[in-house]
């Protein structure tokens, strides 16, 4: 079973009596020696580590699974031993700057590259990010087929990570909670605009990895969970760091202390908040207006077949009733008695059950609907009915 660790930046001191007064300060002044000079240490697990280039070492602190202060301390300059500047990360939509992130001055910036972001020297990489998010608690996630419930790290690392590991020859050495990670991430999804309000969480753990040619590896990843009233959402993204072994523990603490300190753009932050909010009342307006002809249709039984009977695309044609409305998701294939199936905006969250019998499902602004077989059939360039606007709906079976 792996170990988990979390970083501990607490000293205790102890009472004692005048007798022991000498050797405390003896000790005190040995042990400050030591952090001054120390550099690494050795993980909990005991997995051995490559410690050239390191002058002098202490040994873990093994109670309650902690490290000594210096040595495993990202979030303090002085333990990278490295000089540090501020290199800007850009919205590849807006070009606006979204955040600022410290890393070692001779690490380089990698534009326009899916896979990799930094680079420094011997073949040290930091990856772009990537990511995974799912729905639970809700009846409309089951639509997407992006409905999972929250899973614990070992089922994260066992499902998502382990193939990929066993395909690149690499093995896990360890796990541990970053906990300032998780604060810096935490604090800038907290001021995110959210359509709910919602209970958020936010933990985040490194796991190191080492591979048969001699490099070793450090993913970073945040888990966050998202409850509320609509719904709830939960997933995890991160990035990693290679390095060879040599280069490891210095480039590892360098990532660690960039991401615990990245900084976030209040301009973009408000920027992308208010394009949230203006998606969100568009798709709530066409939603109200959609909902708004629906009901003064009410169970109206008058058909709109004439209306198209001349267009030969379209099989069939009706008005969407309330009543067909299948706002508890229960029916995602057809019901074969009353030849029905469901059709679904998945902007919108609207789900229908209609005729069934049609390839595709179009649905307008009047509560008006319509089935084809035709994949290029298109009403909003017809101009017989291009009158009204017109919305394609997915089929959910």
């Amino acid at each position: 079973m792996t170990n988990q660790f979390v970083y501990d930046d607490s000293l205790e001191t102890n009472k004692l009596d005048m007798k022991t007064l000498l050797v405390l300060v003896v000790a005190f002044f040995l042990s400050s020696c030591l952090l001054d000079t120390s550099k690494t240490d050795e993980p909990v697990n005991e997995v051995a580590l490559e410690k050239q280039h390191e002058p002098k070492q202490t040994k873990l602190n093994r109670r309650k699974g902690t490290a000594s202060k210096k040595a495993e301390n990202p979030s303090d300059p002085k333990s990278i031993q490295q000089d540090i500047r501020l290199f800007e990360i850009r919205d590849p939509k807006t070009g606006m700057v979204s955040a600022t992130i410290p890393f070692p001055s001779d690490w380089q910036q990698i534009y326009n590259d899916r896979e990799w972001t930094f680079k420094g020297s011997n073949d040290i990489k930091v990856s772009g990010e990537f990511g995974k998010h799912f729905m639970y608690g809700t009846p409309y996630g089951q639509y997407s087929g992006n409905t999972r419930n929250p899973m614990e790290l070992q089922q994260i690392i066992d499902e998502f990570f382990m193939p990929v590991a066993q395909q690149t020859n690499r093995s896990l050495l360890t796990t541990y909670e970053v906990p300032k990670v998780a604060q810096t991430t935490h604090g800038f999804r907290t001021r995110l605009w959210q359509y709910a309000p919602s209970q958020q969480s936010t933990k985040a753990y490194a796991m190191e990895w080492q591979d048969t040619k001699g490099m070793k590896y450090i993913t970073v990843l945040n888990v966050f969970n998202d409850q509320s009233q609509l719904g709830s959402n939960w997933g995890f993204y991160g990035k990693f760091l290679q390095a060879p072994s040599q280069d490891f523990q210095r480039a590892k603490k360098a990532f660690l202390y960039g991401l615990e300190n990245m900084e976030y753009n209040p301009k973009y932050i408000a920027v992308h908040n208010q394009n949230e909010i203006n998606r969100a009342n568009i798709r709530n307006t066409a939603h109200q207006q959609r909902m708004a002809a629906i009901k003064a249709r009410g169970n109206a039984s008058q058909s709109i077949a004439k209306t198209y009977s001349e267009i030969s695309d379209i099989s069939h044609a009706g008005f969407l009733k309330r009543s067909n409305i299948n706002s508890n998701g229960h029916s995602k294939t057809i019901n074969t008695i009353g030849e029905r199936t469901v059709i679904g905006n998945h902007n919108t969250g609207e789900h229908y059950n209609v005729q069934a019998g049609s390839k595709y499902y179009w649905v307008n602004n009047n509560g008006e609907y319509f089935g084809t077989d035709n994949s290029l059939f298109d009403p909003r360039i017809d101009n017989k009915i291009n009158g009204t606007e017109w919305v394609k709906f997915e089929k959910e079976n």
